[in-house]
């Protein structure tokens, strides 16, 4: 299979609970690739397992051909994956800039003695970030609260803020784990279309869990549905959604 990052037979058990169980998928650079399921279904785990916060016990994730299954979460993220959580984790006490500001020093190489004595390659690379910064919170629609305690912002703000500090890293792979959660349909709307923005412009590779089925169905190039841990079906929206495991999944066995 070819993609810039690539699953083999990935899985995780917890005692005697398989929450993942053998899944396979390779997803394209540049792809917008969604995936659903039921509660429970192992969703966020599979994120987990991706981005290091979990080993899988079976199984390769890579990233690049680059084998990143036993790699920390931070050597991941300097490799090119960043995410968002369901819960939102800003700083709140701090301002919308350094909350985006925190999420950009990944991959900066200067020391703390370089920043300590203001050597050029700490200047260099703060002032790098600070542009960085500025652009972002243009492309989110924060400029006008960049100096507002990131505690202040509504709720879709704070999803957003999210989005620019994950996005500050540079990544080339953007994992969003519910980010549409609690926004309203015109929040969720404007989110869709930021996305699909941020990859024709970049060629970002965006992957997201979301429960807002008619979001993914309209957003996403692939959906992958997961059920009990293991992956139903895979594909383009129109094929997932008439596929019969999926139907059965999200209503039931006909009687």
């Amino acid at each position: 299979m070819s993609g810039i990052l690539k699953l083999e037979g990935v899985g995780r058990s917890f005692g005697g609970v398989r929450a993942v169980h053998d899944v396979s998928s390779s997803i394209k650079a540049g792809e917008l690739f969604g995936v659903i399921g039921p509660n429970g279904a192992g969703k966020t785990t599979l994120f987990n397992l991706i981005t290091g916060l979990i080993r899988p016990d079976q199984g390769r994730v890579l990233l690049n051909d680059i084998d990143i299954t036993r790699k920390s979460p931070e050597q991941i993220a300097t490799l090119g994956i960043a995410r968002t959580y369901q819960t939102i984790r800003l700083f709140d006490t701090m301002t919308v800039r350094e909350n985006v500001m925190v999420g950009g020093h990944i991959g900066l190489s200067y020391s703390l003695l370089d920043a300590l004595f203001w050597r050029r390659s700490y200047k260099d690379g703060e002032g790098g970030l600070g542009a960085r910064v500025d652009e972002l919170l243009d492309t989110v629609g924060l400029s006008k609260r960049a100096n507002d305690a990131a505690g202040t912002l509504s709720y879709g703000e704070q999803r957003r803020l999210e989005l620019a500090r994950a996005l500050a890293a540079r990544p080339s792979v953007l994992m969003l784990d519910e980010p549409a959660a609690g926004m309203n349909s015109r929040e969720a709307i404007d989110l869709a279309a930021l996305l699909r923005r941020l990859v024709a412009g970049s060629g970002l590779t965006v992957v997201l869990i979301e429960h807002n089925v008619r979001m993914i169905m309209n957003l996403c190039d692939r959906i992958a549905v997961m059920n009990f841990g293991q992956k139903l079906a895979e594909g383009v929206p129109s094929v997932v959604r008439n596929d019969a495991a999926v139907v059965e999944a999200y209503l039931g066995k006909a009687a």
